[in-house]
């Protein structure tokens, strides 16, 4: 184990309705402690080609359900908000009112909003606006300055009576020295999400700086995941093309995913209790997340 991995680097291995970020996702029903649904926003903006993404939903009944999302009998049980004004502004000129174009074959889900001004870029401070139902919601979130991947290297193992084969990517990059930083980080394998099929979690990495040396000398995607989930880890076949994102995150979206990590971890994995709902960075009482994060990415032929 690595010096820097003497500390603890945490997982994330839910997948929630309050931010299914990625292809492959499961949806968990938070408890919202009110009789009447409220807001769940889910919004991006990042140092990628734009357009970018706000989904609108209502939360739903507590009970915890499942749904693969990727799955071809997929019933999307979030009902979509349809009639919100969404705005995201930038701390420079521009203002972009999204225009609602409900369902993202990507996402096989309903309720998005798309921009057609915007660019993020870092260091740029983004706002975003919902009026919705004669409420307004806000929340500011500033892109940091992206910390580049150097490279990706791959470790085999093998878990299990049956001996199954795990591949595990391994980053190396350099930690920026003099600021404070966190980190999310996962994969993809010839453009598809890791994790495709997995029924019961969708990991990727959360990392805080603190815990890491000044060169992050390969560092496992999987850290800290527990051995009963290697059977999600799939092998990566020779030839294949593995693309391994690092993310440059700000503190409330650590926070908002470490609150998830805490939850889950106290309440024996999610389901043996009703998961508490995260702390959320939009205003006024609603669910969810605008996050900016800088992405690096860097693939590597297996």
């Amino acid at each position: 184990m690595y010096s820097y991995l003497k500390h603890i680097i945490e997982i994330i291995t839910i997948s929630m309705v309050l931010f299914a970020s990625f292809s492959c996702s499961k949806v968990y029903d938070i408890k919202a402690g009110s009789d009447k649904p409220l807001l769940v926003v889910e919004g991006e903006v990042n140092n990628f080609q734009p357009p970018y993404y706000v989904r609108l939903t209502q939360s739903v009944d507590w009970k915890v359900r499942t749904r693969d999302v990727n799955s071809s009998n997929n019933s999307d049980i979030a009902t979509p908000v349809t009639s919100a004004r969404v705005t995201i502004s930038d701390n420079i000129s521009i203002v972009d009112t999204l225009e609602y174009i409900g369902y993202r074959e990507d996402k096989n889900s309903y309720g998005w909003y798309v921009t057609s001004k915007l660019y993020g870029e870092e260091g740029v401070t983004y706002s975003l606006k919902i009026e919705y139902d004669g409420k307004e919601y806000t929340s500011t979130s500033t892109i940091p300055y992206t910390v580049q991947a150097d490279s990706v290297g791959f470790i085999t193992r093998t878990y299990g009576s049956e001996k199954v084969r795990v591949d595990i990517p391994r980053l190396y990059f350099r930690e920026p020295a003099y600021t404070k930083n966190y980190y999310l980080m996962y994969y993809t394998i010839n453009g598809y999400s890791a994790y495709q099929g997995s029924e019961n979690v969708w990991p990727y990495t959360i990392a805080d700086d603190m815990y890491l040396n000044a060169y992050v000398n390969g560092i496992e995607i999987d850290n800290g995941q527990k051995y009963i989930n290697k059977k999600n880890y799939m092998p990566i076949n020779e030839g294949a093309y593995v693309m391994v994102y690092l993310e440059s995150i700000n503190s409330e979206t650590y926070i908002f995913y470490k609150g998830i990590i805490d939850q889950f971890n106290a309440d024996g994995g999610g389901f043996s209790s009703i998961p508490a709902t995260p702390p959320s960075n939009i205003s006024n009482g609603a669910l969810g997340l605008f996050k900016t994060p800088a992405i690096s990415a860097i693939t590597k032929k297996r």
